[in-house]
């Protein structure tokens, strides 16, 4: 399936419709965070865009990687699967691998962990914040060693909250 415009327009509904009354950890809407990553992927391509927006929803949503296939197409299947967390899966040995296997999953990865680092320093408990700051930034590593060319597009600073979506307060490299 080609992804066309009307297509992402599709995708954008159908992924903030399977998190709507969803919050993340800061108790933002988690539509947000899809959008900022969905965002930040497309200048790789609409089927990054499409797996940016779509990237949670069959691991924190009722919805099937078969119905993500019906809808957007076999290339955007293989990107969800890629990114969603099974049962069980031990991050840094089985999912992590799986992620960097998929060209498009690993950019995607990347630009939702680099999200995820870039706001850690909202959450207000010291010991959450900085286990998760630690585990984005081996992600991040991890990620940048086997693709070097995703930190040319990395967040420079962190992102605050302007009440409705997620803000860079610096420029990202390009």
């Amino acid at each position: 399936m080609q992804i066309t415009t009307k297509v992402l327009d599709d995708v954008r509904a159908f992924a903030l419709g399977a998190h709507d009354g969803q919050t993340d950890k800061l108790g933002h809407p988690y539509g947000a965070h899809v959008a900022h990553v969905a965002a930040r992927c497309a200048r790789y391509g609409a089927e990054y865009e499409a797996v940016g927006w779509l990237h949670d929803t069959v691991e924190d949503c009722d919805i099937s990687l078969d119905e993500i296939e019906h809808r957007f197409g076999a290339i955007v299947r293989r990107g969800v699967d890629a990114m969603t967390r099974r049962d069980g899966e031990r991050y840094f040995q089985d999912y992590l691998p799986r992620v960097i296997s998929n060209p498009i999953g690993i950019v995607v990865k990347y630009q939702d962990a680099d999200h995820n680092r870039a706001k850690v320093h909202l959450l207000e408990d010291a010991e959450t914040r900085s286990r998760l700051d630690q585990k984005y930034g081996s992600v991040l590593r991890i990620l940048g060693q086997a693709q070097p060319q995703l930190k040319r597009h990395s967040l420079e600073g962190p992102i605050t909250w302007n009440g409705s979506a997620w803000t860079e307060t610096r420029t990202s490299r390009s």
